[in-house]
Formats: C-alpha cells, structure tokens, sequence
C-alpha cells in the first residue's frame, strides 16, 4: 500500500507547486511600489525626564497688599489719528501746571482758535506727570465753560467718577444740565 500511496503523494505535491506558482504570477501588484521595498522604522526612543523644579512641595508665603493710587488713565475722546497730535503730547508735562493753564485758555470769538482748543482738550495722550486728575478736572471745567457739556460729561465719565468728591460734584453737575440723571453711572 505504501507503493500505491508514493505516486499519488508525488503526484500531490507536484500540483501544490504548480499552484502556487500560478498564484505568485497572478497576484495583483502593490499600487505603490515602495510600500513593499520599506523598511521597519524603529520606534522613537523615550525622552530623559527633566530634572525636579524644586525639592520640595512646600507653598511659598505670598504676601498680599492693596495697590496704591490709581495709576492715570488715558482720558480723551479724540485719538492722535484724528486730532494729529501725538500721544505724548502732555506726558512731559507737570498736571497741575496743565491744569492752570487750562483755567487760563481765552474766551475768543475766532472761529479757528476756538476749533483748536476744543481738540486740544478733546484730545486722548497719555497721562501727564503728576497731578493727572487735576488736569482732568480741568479739561472738564474748560468744556462746561465753552457750553460743550456732552463732551465733558463723555470725558468725566473715562475718568473714576467716584475718585474725588470734585469728581462726583460735577458729574452730578452735569447730568443734571444734559437730563440723564436718571442714569447715574457710580
């Protein structure tokens, strides 16, 4: 039986070869020829960790203060790209030195001096030195002076209006004259 058995079994795998050389010459090629040629990429080593940030897990002591004054504020409701005049336009200035200058700005009739004082008071920069509120204040007193009473109720209310009572008494002042006292914004 064996005998019998040896022709069939040669037989066998004869055509199991046959097949499967059949089968590699009909196999679909690989659309990209590179996908087969890769070679395995080798994984990314890990990172060293960092070294400890401190030694220990101790919460610093924090100390905790109230700030001093408010620090000036730009006040103004023209900007510099409007009135063409620079930012630092009273940042060299001393405030309180602004200020009496501003008490003494002329009444005049001239139609392009009072065009430019109104810019000037109107205009935003950055803040003097020094008393800056004073000069505030007296920007504010200049415009109700010249009957611009929006402008300076627009330009009172940039500034702290619950800051001082000199603050306080003209924005009262003024909402009162515009009628919008029924919407004081303290």
């Amino acid at each position: 039986m064996q005998n019998s058995f040896g022709p069939l079994l040669a037989v066998l795998i004869s055509a199991g070869t046959g097949l499967s050389g059949q089968e590699q010459a009909t196999a679909p090629l690989s659309v990209i020829d590179w996908l087969d040629t890769q070679e395995a990429v080798q994984a990314a080593q890990p990172v060293q960790p960092e070294p400890d940030v401190t030694s220990s897990g101790i919460v610093p002591q924090v100390t905790v203060q109230p700030l001093g004054d408010e620090a000036a504020q730009r006040v103004g409701l023209a900007p510099s790209n409007v009135t063409g005049l620079p930012d630092t336009l009273w940042s060299a200035s001393n405030g309180s030195d602004l200020a009496e200058a501003v008490k003494d700005l002329p009444d005049t009739s001239l139609p392009a001096l009072q065009s430019l004082i109104m810019t000037l008071l109107l205009a935003e920069a950055n803040p003097p030195g020094g008393d800056a509120s004073a000069f505030d204040l007296a920007r504010v007193d200049a415009l109700m002076r010249f009957g611009a009473l929006d402008p300076a109720l627009a330009l009172l209310e940039q500034t702290a209006v619950n800051r001082s009572s000199a603050h306080l008494k003209r924005y009262l002042d003024l909402s009162l004259i515009a009628g919008t006292e029924g919407v004081l914004a303290l």
